[in-house]
């Protein structure tokens, strides 16, 4: 027969209060699911040429490739927010149904058929063919779907300028290595090449060319932070919102791993990786290495690859990992595109896993972005020289094909102090830079973290691309194709990088098999493999464009009403809008618009300038009136805020603790036998316990005094009873005991 045992009661106290942890920022990624091939110009009072000059009046065809999702009622919207975009005369055509992967021609060159066209100013002028000018477009589209209303696909035009006279580029050789066949201008890096001669794969045979410009032979790099943020030209900062913490948190690992290297078959010896420096962060036992393990073969076209990661001798590719705290890129050699392009020149191409730290992975706290990203950048020679160079900063590109899959963690994932992410220093100063350097590897732009299959064994394992994918000669992998439109860098001469960041989840720990537990071995932090790049239209010497010297176009902006949301309204203002001649002043929500009801959002929706009186955060405690504070001009007071020990009730009505006066409004709890605790209050010094064997406190009460939300009571009911606890705070000020089941204001006959 089991014995009767006594038990304790823990009794909620006051009103009950639920303190919410801060909820992780939880965002599907704020990208495009649909990409640019390519823009096609020509103008209707100019010189008839591919590029906007100044003053033109020009028409803008776009090809359209779809994503991975069906969308129906579609429509491409046009919109620029340059000042040197006079307008945009026609910024809509309707496209219909969009199936997966379509990819459609939006717009005609024809001014008879419905199209995009916009006005260049006249201030617009290209000093150099090396620097031109640029117009910068945006489109969205538009869809029965939701959201109805797409995230931004931005991209630029060359502008001001003319196709060089009397150039005759000759194209590089081709894959087969023989001039004058077929595929002359293609330039592929398969990682399969020794190209140095020197027996050994290494970076030096990567992206290596013969310059007839500069006279000299180039080729690939790895690029390492080397100092810390702000120092050097290749360093790095810590993003937007992220803040340092005694100067030692937000900042790379003072060893500066390098992570790039070449991912040869397991056990080849012609691979030495010396130019990656080496990893000297081993687990006990397993040294850390360059060495592809038994199971880790991983090439579209073997042998070779190139690899994001390390590994971990003696164990399997489960252990393949990224270093912390890190931020690397390899680099290719300098590149020469084409001013003439033939049909399908000026594309990049390539192969690529992506399998980095996010939200498909293991950190298991919502629907989060990635935390560990990747992306490709471009930068360009500044001088029209061929023989002299001067590189500008690096920009970010945007495919078209398998497009970025994530957003970089914005600060508020996890808090300002925490787990900070970094971009490069070396990508110029144009906003956003919140910290002087231009942001590239920051929410929200795009980057990946989950493109491909590190291990599955069907074509359509992509993770989040869309594919199609390729299987892995091994039998274990997918990789996706990921494609650019090179265009806009018509006849530059350019370099291009994969560089890719990882979080500081700590001060110290070096990688994700350090930090042990299910980090140690995880599957989803293999790190990035690619193979297979192409570019096509690649000559052997610089040939750029030359500034446009026509006089300016002469023309106007006519009046239309450009109306994305369909509101009535336009922005800008038009007399032309259904709703009247109002600026809308957000154009992508049709419940903001002039006139339009305020809502209790903080949002200005009626578009006069400020939102509503009661939408208002004046204490700036998170909750304005309308959102049901009562008292909007003193922080500590307002709708579910837990009672604090200053004299005042810190409530608002429908709280339900409301009415009381600094009383307890969190349980007491029972951590053992022994010791009661969670009473504490803020600001409160002093506290009294009443412990009773009847619930109403009507008799047998004992009083305790104590200083601190914490009680040990070494008394123990006798079988079949239990005891009861109060609590309250008596200094600086004596609150009340709390709400009975009736909300009737608690007294006690035995409590003094």
């Amino acid at each position: 027969m089991l014995p009767r045992l006594a038990f304790r009661c823990q009794v909620l106290l006051g009103g009950m209060g639920l303190l919410l942890a801060g909820e992780a920022l939880g965002q599907s990624p704020n990208i495009p699911q649909f990409g640019v091939v390519s823009a096609t110009y020509r103008d209707l009072n100019g010189d008839q040429d591919p590029f906007p000059d100044t003053g033109e009046t020009g028409r803008l065809v776009l090809r359209l490739r779809n994503g991975q999702f069906a969308f129906t009622g579609a429509a491409l919207v046009l919109s620029s927010t340059d000042p040197e975009v006079d307008c945009i005369s026609e910024w809509k055509v309707v496209i219909g149904d969009l199936a997966p992967g379509q990819i459609v021609e939006v717009g005609s060159l024809d001014p008879l058929i419905p199209g995009f066209a916009f006005k260049v100013a006249a201030s617009l002028a290209s000093l150099s063919g090396a620097d031109p000018a640029r117009i910068d477009l945006c489109v969205r589209l538009l869809s029965d779907q939701s959201p109805p209303i797409s995230a931004p696909y931005c991209f630029f035009l060359p502008a001001d300028l003319d196709l060089p006279g009397g150039a005759t580029p000759t194209w590089i050789a081709g894959p087969d290595d023989v001039p004058g066949t077929t595929d002359d201008g293609t330039l592929l890096e398969s990682f399969d090449a020794d190209r140095d001669g020197d027996g050994l794969f290494t970076v030096n045979d990567t992206f290596r060319l013969a310059d007839a410009g500069t006279g000299l032979v180039e080729h690939g790099t790895y690029m390492r932070a080397v100092e810390p943020p702000g120092g050097s030209v290749f360093s790095a900062v810590r993003c937007n919102g992220y803040y340092l913490d005694d100067e030692v948190h937000c900042m790379l690992d003072p060893d500066y791993p390098m992570d790039w290297h070449l991912h040869c078959p397991p056990g080849a010896t012609n691979c030495p990786n010396a130019e990656s420096s080496g990893c000297s962060d081993h687990l006990p036992g397993s040294a850390c290495t360059y060495a592809t393990p038994a199971d880790g073969r991983k090439a579209s076209s073997p042998p070779n690859s190139l690899h994001m990661g390390v590994h971990f001798a003696g164990h399997d590719s489960l252990w393949d990992t990224t270093r912390l705290r890190s931020l690397a890129a390899y680099r290719s050699g300098p590149i020469n595109l084409t001013p003439l392009p033939r049909p399908g020149d000026l594309t990049l191409s390539m192969f690529h896993i992506v399998d980095l730290m996010d939200d498909v992975g293991t950190i298991g706290i919502g629907r989060l972005p990635c935390v560990d990203c990747g992306d490709v950048q471009i930068q360009i020679d500044g001088l029209p020289d061929p023989a002299a160079d001067d590189w500008g900063p690096w920009e970010k590109l945007v495919p078209f094909q398998n497009v970025y899959d994530h957003v970089p963690a914005a600060f508020s994932a996890y808090g300002a102090g925490n787990y900070c992410v970094s971009t490069p220093t070396d990508a110029g100063a144009a906003p956003p830079a919140p910290y002087g350097f231009h942001e590239t590897l920051c929410f929200p732009q795009g980057a990946w973290s989950s493109c491909g299959s590190v291990r599955g064994t069907a074509i359509d394992a992509g993770s989040r691309c869309d594919g199609p994918g390729l299987l892995d000669p091994s039998g274990s992998g997918v990789w996706v194709e990921t494609r650019f439109d090179l265009s806009p860098f018509l006849g530059q001469r350019i370099r291009i990088r994969w560089i890719a960041n990882t979080w500081v989840l700590d001060d110290f720990t070096p990688h994700y098999n350090a930090a042990g537990g299910t980090w140690a071995g995880s599957p989803d932090d293999d790190g990035w493999w690619i193979d297979d790049i192409r570019i096509s239209g690649v000559i052997t010497s610089q040939t750029t464009p030359v500034p446009d010297s026509r006089p300016p176009g002469v023309g106007s902006c006519p009046v239309v009403c450009t109306d994305i949301d369909g509101d009535g309204y336009g922005a800008p203002a038009a007399p032309v809008c259904p709703g009247g001649p109002g600026q809308d002043c957000d154009d992508l929500r049709d419940d903001i618009h002039p006139g339009a009801p305020e809502g209790c959002n903080r949002i200005d929706n009626d578009c006069d300038g400020v939102p509503a009186p009661d939408e208002t955060d004046d204490d700036f405690d998170g909750e304005s009136e309308c959102q049901g504070d009562c008292n909007d001009a003193d922080y500590s007071i307002g709708p579910g805020r837990s009672e604090q020990n200053d004299g005042r009730d810190n409530q608002c009505p429908g709280d339900p603790g409301y009415g009381l006066i600094d009383e307890i409004d969190s349980p007491i709890r029972l951590s053992n036998t022994v010791r009661l605790f969670g009473f504490g209050q803020f600001q409160a010094t002093a506290y009294q316990v009443v412990r009773s064997g009847r619930a109403d406190f009507s008799t047998d009460c004992t009083v305790f005094s104590i200083s601190i939300g914490i009680l040990d009571d070494p008394a123990t009911p006798a079988v079949g009873e239990a005891f009861h606890y109060v609590a309250r705070p008596t200094a600086p000020h004596v609150g009340s005991w709390g709400y009975n089941s009736s909300r009737i204001e608690r007294v006690f006959a035995c409590v003094p």
